[in-house]
């Protein structure tokens, strides 16, 4: 495995995947269900978070030899968004930074590959037309068949933008959309994903120097955003807060986060009912992960169960627990998988492949002396509650 070092910002931030299946009512203590009508046959979506900093980062190079990997697998980077791509049976993985004498490098940047988890192999993809020109924040949409991505940063090139783009997996391009006003902000590391209910995209916080707290939908359909303006009040921690949509309640689960320019990260649990257009802090009773605004959830349709993994809070603390909420119970668990686990670490993609059965983890950022951007590729099984590092080859595209 070939790792980059890079001192970096402190500034991090990671995103998230979301599955859907059949709905419920959302918000409440009570674990009474409403369904609601919903003609897509399966909703699969991620979601990665983009993140800045005005700061300079100071980086190094530096060449650490583990298992060595097939020239085709991509190499070590962090903050890429990984989806699954339900009519490919791939997950497609979009490319984040690596570490570069100019802090965070963007030389990744338009790059992409398709994993496949029944093969266990990666093939480097080339993708044409308007390319993202840095990471944002992607969701599948199973309507189109695309995947739609937010907001476009590339710390080195200091590009902040709100644009809206489309990526067409069978024909490999990339689309600006240009919806018309209003878009959201330009921001970076806003947790975006899809909602079956009302097929759009929900968007929530995000930070540009101050975090922000505004709630958006996206509508593919009709190529247009609407700000919601909820009724109920959000959570103030909109830097690096991750959700991921829980098909039994409706909702999209959120957790984590950071505040006050990254002073203090959370660990509240909160619920968005895109229906209801209402926030709802769930007050989880018993054991919570820690206080992190880096980490990724997943949701595990197995186990009905939301995944967190790892994460960073202050301080640059980087976690690889393993971490379960059931929104039935409105309560949190601590999974503690047996040996091996991933590192520590923030920034890596994960996705849940259904072909297995299991939740894909790609890279990262991990620190031992320095900070290193990992290439290794993992799988998850809620089922077994175990970790698998997989030691993918390379395929043709």
């Amino acid at each position: 495995m070939r790792l980059t070092r890079s001192v970096l910002p402190a500034a991090l931030t990671l995103g998230v995947l979301t599955v859907s299946l059949v709905l419920a009512a959302c918000g409440g203590d009570e674990a009474t269900t409403t369904t609601r009508a919903v003609t897509t046959t399966q909703a699969t979506s991620a979601t990665t978070e983009a993140v800045a900093t005005t700061a300079q980062a100071v980086t190094t190079t530096q060449e650490v030899t583990t298992t060595a990997l097939s020239a085709g697998v991509p190499p070590g980077q962090f903050w890429a968004s990984m989806v699954y791509d339900p009519v490919g049976a791939q997950l497609v993985l979009f490319a984040g930074y690596t570490g570069g004498d100019q802090g965070l490098d963007d030389s990744l940047i338009g790059k992409a590959w398709a994993y496949d988890p029944v093969a266990n192999t990666w093939a480097e993809l080339h993708p044409t037309g308007d390319v993202p020109r840095g990471v944002g924040s992607m969701v599948y949409d199973p309507a189109s068949g695309k995947v739609v991505l937010f907001g476009e940063f590339n710390n080195r090139k200091g590009v902040l933008a709100n644009d809206t783009l489309a990526y067409d997996l069978s024909a490999d391009t990339w689309t600006n959309l240009k919806p018309s006003p209003p878009v959201p902000p330009e921001r970076w590391s806003p947790s975006m994903t899809y909602d079956p209910s009302t097929r759009k995209m929900v968007l929530f916080g995000g930070t540009a120097g101050a975090e922000f707290d505004d709630t958006w939908a996206y509508d593919p359909a009709a190529n247009a955003w609407t700000e919601l303006h909820p009724s109920a009040d959000a959570p103030k921690t909109g830097d690096g807060i991750m959700g991921a949509y829980d098909p039994v309640s409706g909702c999209v689960i959120f957790y984590g986060g950071a505040g006050g320019n990254e002073s203090y990260a959370s660990r509240d649990t909160w619920a968005y009912d895109p229906v209801a257009g209402t926030w709802t802090e769930l007050r989880p009773a018993g054991e919570l992960p820690p206080a992190t605004y880096n980490l990724s959830l997943v949701y595990d349709p197995s186990t009905r169960k939301m995944i967190l993994f790892g994460g960073s809070g202050l301080a640059a603390e980087f976690g690889n627990d393993t971490w379960a909420y059931d929104p039935s119970a409105n309560t949190w668990t601590n999974l503690r998988p047996s040996p091996p686990v991933p590192s520590p670490r923030f920034g890596y993609s994960m996705a849940y492949d259904p072909s297995t059965k299991k939740l894909i983890l790609f890279g990262g950022c991990i620190k031992t002396v320095g900070w290193y951007c990992a290439d290794d590729t993992w799988a998850y099984d809620p089922v077994a509650n175990s970790w698998t590092e997989l030691h993918p080859t390379e395929s043709a595209p």
